[in-house]
């Protein structure tokens, strides 16, 4: 695999150098470095200061290519899709592209503040600043940029994950001491899969903890005092106000008891909308075993389903859904309408009438519930037990 096609045959990176081998598109170098190029922009409004060029980067095909290049630049990457270089031969930002794009812009973001956490350190202390620090201003930012973009639930559903993951770890007293990811030897030296997840699940609630107690800059401020020289515990009371050891105790008290808002909001009126198409799916086994048994009372007992579908959209009109779920809320409401109509046509016995609305039913019952149970994965809920069949 030869690396070719430097960033001066293409006219779409404006700042640093692209080199891609032979098995990665040009299509895919340039949306990489056009989120390299947000991404800095990005960076410079939160920080509110330049950050410079912004790092070479080099994508290649394979992770079989990437364990060579990174055998070739003396970094022991291990799993990873991708490493950053700070200095010595050919630093920049080095990423295997073969793989989904929220999965790359991750890895390419992440990767990118690792260069802003050594810009605002500087070279000399940058052995000073801890790496679940550093890793975890990378999660933190990884996750806060990719909620903004037109997929945000690609980018959500890890960040919930790996956030849970962590509380369980503290929960159940498995979670690391800070002070065993402090440094790369041991952070490196960890080798079973449950254990690299959770020292960057660890690290990324650590920062997430400091933003949210101590203020959106905090992570960075701790950064800037390392900067002028301070150790590690030193910049961080300067920056936060408190100690190393008070610090961690007060990490392990939040997200022992730490709930993610948006998800906490959205489990509410999932468990309501779930109620209610559980009630529309027993309405619908009562008319199934109701006609199979041959019972001649068909308009009393229509009355009553059209009663309970009528009580159930009364229901939801009461439910104010999250914004971000209008129209699964309305989708829904379109739902129970129709059943009503269906089971109305049901009891005049406009049999052909109510028969043509079944496939518009099953696909609008369908569309519901798929959808219910996607977000809930995205949020790591659990998913629906109603059947999708008709």
């Amino acid at each position: 695999m030869v690396l070719s096609r430097t960033s001066n045959e293409w006219p779409y990176w404006t700042r640093g150098r692209g080199v891609f081998s032979d098995d990665v598109t040009e299509a895919i170098a340039t949306d990489v470095q056009a989120r390299l190029t947000l991404a800095s922009a990005q960076m410079e409004q939160i920080l509110d200061i330049g950050l410079g060029a912004v790092p070479d980067v080099y994508l290649v095909g394979g992770q079989a290519t990437l364990d060579l290049l990174s055998r070739a630049t003396l970094v022991d990457i291990g799993w990873e899709g991708g490493y950053y270089r700070s200095h010595g031969f050919k630093p920049g930002i080095y990423i295997n592209a073969n793989r989904l794009r929220a999965d790359l812009e991750s890895i390419l973001v992440h990767e990118y503040i690792h260069h802003v956490n050594r810009e605002l350190v500087g070279s000399k202390y940058l052995p000073v600043l801890p790496i679940w620090l550093n890793e975890g201003i990378a999660e933190f930012y990884k996750y806060e940029l990719g909620l903004g973009r037109t997929r945000p639930d690609a980018f959500r559903r890890p960040m919930i994950s790996g956030a849970y993951n962590a509380k369980s770890a503290a929960i159940s007293g498995s979670i690391f001491p800070l002070s065993s990811l402090e440094n790369g030897a041991e952070w490196n030296n960890r080798a079973e899969p449950e254990e690299i997840a959770l020292q960057y699940d660890q690290s990324y609630m650590c920062v997430r903890y400091m933003a949210e107690k101590f203020g959106l800059s905090s992570p960075f401020n701790v950064l800037n005092e390392i900067s002028t020289g301070a150790d590690f515990p030193k910049a961080l009371r300067t920056a936060i106000g408190v100690t190393y050891e008070e610090f961690e105790s007060g990490f392990i008290s939040w997200i022992s008891v730490w709930d993610d808002p948006e998800r906490s909001g959205v489990q509410r009126y999932f468990q309501e909308l779930d109620v209610l198409l559980a009630k529309s799916h027993e309405v619908n086994k009562q008319r199934n075993a109701f006609l199979k048994s041959g019972a001649s009372n068909n308009y009393q007992a229509y009355g009553e389903w059209i009663a309970n579908t009528s009580e159930i959209i009364r229901t939801l009109a009461e439910v104010t859904p999250p914004e971000a779920f209008r129209d699964l809320h309305r989708d829904a409401d379109l739902y129970f309408e129709l059943m009503a109509r269906w089971l109305i046509l049901g009891q005049i016995d406009s049999v052909e009438e109510a028969n043509e609305l079944i496939p518009e039913l099953n696909v609008r019952k369908d569309l519901i519930n798929m959808n219910l149970d996607s977000a809930k994965f995205v949020r790591n809920l659990p998913g629906s037990s109603l059947s999708y069949s008709p």
